[in-house]
């Protein structure tokens, strides 16, 4: 097997933070959510509590700034874990950032920093 050196050390720290946030806040919880349709408001707002929502939206706007690999770490555990809802749900959040982008500066003043603390976009019921 080829040896990967994509990730940095703090990459790796990362996704051991991330892998123990999965395995309190989503495992317990997952098998219900895919039945009930929807992803429950409470661990959003424990995701963006700990940082791991719209991670690469710089500083300035609520993000930390982080490198993409960060949300490709983040896409990796949630795959090993096979979270489905909750993971396509968190990649389609990452368009976010698309919205981002092209915003004015007082859109991104006024509304950019609610989004990495799950404000007012975590899609549940």
């Amino acid at each position: 097997m080829i040896e990967r050196s994509l990730f940095s050390s703090d990459h790796e720290a990362f996704r051991d933070a991330f892998r123990r946030f999965m395995d309190k806040e989503i495992a317990p919880f997952h098998e219900q959510w895919e039945e009930q349709g929807y992803v429950d408001r409470k661990v959003w707002n424990k995701a963006g509590e700990n940082g791991f929502l719209c991670m690469t939206m710089p500083e300035e706007y609520g993000g930390a700034g982080a490198d993409k690999l960060y949300s490709v770490v983040q896409m990796e555990e949630l795959g090993r874990g096979g979270f489905t809802g909750i993971g396509t749900a968190c990649t389609a959040r990452s368009s976010r950032l698309t919205s981002f982008t092209t915003a004015r500066k007082p859109r991104k003043r006024n509304t950019c920093p609610n989004w990495p603390a799950a404000r007012w976009w975590a899609p549940s019921r």
